[in-house]
């Protein structure tokens, strides 16, 4: 994925709930859904950016044909079920930033660790997950959305508990 913009002289220090991408144990295609996820977080907040078209290209370019052209749409489905539900700005770290891209916020990391545990069965650490991350709110077609994406994404290599670094 080409950086649109690049800060070598970015100061970002992580807050108290956030965490090193590095330390976090994701796998490379829940590394390369929040790369898409992070692209519609940026055309939100600035949608001159059309980052969203990246997004789609990303999707298409990282992932299997089979699955690419569908990866995108299922992000920003539970994405945007994510934005109707909560009230409050959803914090996230800058795509064009190497500095502030190896920052993973608390909202990024409920994300993921919802997409990580749909991904193996875990629908219940899911569902918490984004009733933190929805505040309460409804969140039954974010699960609903939640669920088709951890179906879409190829099956994992080892099983959740095995795996070195995950925080789920």
């Amino acid at each position: 994925m080409t950086r649109a913009r690049t800060s070598a002289q970015c100061n970002r220090v992580a807050h108290v709930h956030d965490r090193l991408l590095s330390d976090t144990g994701f796998d490379i295609e829940e590394r390369m859904c929040l790369d898409i996820a992070r692209l519609f977080f940026s055309t939100f907040a600035a949608p001159q950016s059309q980052n969203w078209m990246r997004a789609f290209e990303y999707a298409e370019h990282v992932f299997d044909h089979g699955v690419g052209p569908t990866m995108a749409p299922l992000i920003l489905k539970v994405i945007q079920s994510i934005r109707t539900s909560r009230t409050s700005v959803f914090t996230f770290s800058n795509p064009d930033c190497s500095g502030c891209a190896r920052i993973l916020t608390e909202h990024e990391r409920r994300l993921m660790t919802a997409i990580t545990s749909a991904r193996y069965g875990r629908t219940e650490r899911a569902h918490i997950e984004m009733m933190m991350l929805c505040e309460g709110n409804d969140t039954t077609v974010v699960m609903e959305w939640l669920s088709q994406l951890a179906d879409a994404l190829p099956t994992p290599c080892a099983p959740l508990g095995s795996r070195s670094g995950t925080r789920v």
